[in-house]
This record gives C-alpha cells, sequence and structure tokens, in this order.
C-alpha cells in the first residue's frame, strides 16, 4: 500500500515539475478522490457441507462482520494516507 502512494506521490511531482518548467497550465491538480473499500470481511453465508459452519463465524463478530484483520487494516491505510 505504501509504494502505491509513493508512486501515485511521485507522478504529481512529476507533472508538477513538467508543468512548471514549461509554464503550462495544462497539468495543474484540481481534484483528488481517494476510494476505497472497507476492510476484510467473514463471509455473508456458508454453503452446504461447509467445513466451517455458521457458529464458526461468531468469534469474527458474526458472518459479514468486519474481521479484527480488516479493522487494523483499515487503520493502517488510514495511518499511510
Amino acid at each position: 500500500m505504501k509504494k502505491f502512494f509513493l508512486l501515485v506521490i511521485f507522478l504529481l511531482q512529476a507533472l508538477n515539475q513538467y508543468s512548471a518548467q514549461n509554464n503550462s497550465n495544462y497539468f495543474v491538480l484540481k481534484h483528488v478522490i481517494i476510494v476505497f473499500r472497507h476492510g476484510g470481511r467473514a463471509p455473508i453465508s456458508v454453503y452446504p457441507n461447509d467445513p466451517n459452519p455458521e457458529s464458526y463465524w461468531d468469534k469474527y463478530g458474526g458472518l459479514g462482520e468486519i474481521t479484527e484483520k480488516g479493522i487494523h487494516n483499515s487503520i493502517e491505510f488510514g495511518y499511510n494516507f
């Protein structure tokens, strides 16, 4: 994730330098939009003969709920952002 952010920052900086050297306003950053999904979740249902019964997912908050790892990943994303 950090590598991705570094790449984006590098590309924006390169465009900014190019724009400044050419006295061009063509590459002016106007908006930044970050889109991301929520963290990892437990499945929303179990299939027949699933080795992990529905009760197995209770330790993760139940079916369809965000897991501890998903919470930590979301927090880490926020810190990196």
